[in-house]
């Protein structure tokens, strides 16, 4: 089934900037880096179409738009998941949301050698998203959600996928129970190679996973918080 993959979730990650992949799970990809948006200016429909270029690939040729849907920024999450879905609707066909925990583990591979392993993403403050993996068979989290340092000591992991955001109480809670640290990586051919685990969906399902919720939500709603009275002596009846 020809894929088309945007990986774009993390894009301040060092070690993989963004970039779109065209091909089916088990065949050949071709892949297009993502540029670095200006202000005013965004390459990822570009990317796209510098891809489908590349491969000599006619746009209505593809049966499926798989995105990378965090945790990440939000910005950029809105962004590619906007995209899939423009793309699928154009095309009369689905999408496919991935979560970006399980492209970092297929983008690192064999480099995981103990398990559960722990894959921590858009970390901020004192904790991150956690994502914890029980074994090397199948895609599904034994935990998914945010964590402090309490929260990840107790799930126990024995290695962790981590990028250079990640808070220091959880890296000090990883240097505490000897964990190797493995680098993460963000790669759209391990997207389009896991894509094959998830189940398709409507393009207007296929909506942005958050790692929290956004600052200005938050503000938003402490401004606008109910007052309450503090109570006071009772008047005189």
């Amino acid at each position: 089934m020809l894929t088309l993959a945007i990986e774009a979730s993390n894009p301040s990650l060092a070690a993989s900037p963004p970039s779109v992949a065209l091909g089916e799970p088990g065949g050949p990809i071709t892949v297009e880096p993502i540029r670095p948006a200006s202000r005013h200016d965004d390459d990822l429909a570009a990317a796209i179409d510098r891809l489908f270029v590349r491969a000599a690939t006619r746009r209505q040729d593809l049966r499926a738009v798989a995105v990378s849907i965090g945790p990440g920024g939000y910005t950029s999450l809105r962004m590619a998941c906007a995209t899939a879905q423009m793309v699928a609707l154009a095309l009369g066909i689905p999408c496919i949301p991935v979560p970006t925990a399980a492209v970092a583990l297929t983008s690192v591979g064999a480099q995981v050698t103990r398990w559960p392993v722990a894959v921590a993403l858009a970390g901020k403050a004192d904790a991150a998203h956690v994502t914890l993996f029980p074994g090397p068979s199948g895609y599904s989290p034994s935990f998914s959600g945010l964590a402090d340092a309490q929260a990840f000591l107790a799930l126990g992991p024995a290695s962790l996928i981590s990028d250079e955001f990640l808070p220091v109480a959880l890296a000090d809670a990883a240097g505490r129970l000897g964990l190797p640290v493995i680098p993460t990586r963000l790669e759209s051919p391990a997207l389009l190679r896991v894509s094959g685990h998830f189940e398709p969906v409507s393009p207007e399902a296929c909506v942005p996973l958050y790692g929290r919720e956004p600052e200005a939500v938050t503000k938003w709603r402490a401004l606008h918080a109910p007052r309450t009275v503090p109570d006071g002596p009772s008047s005189p009846s």
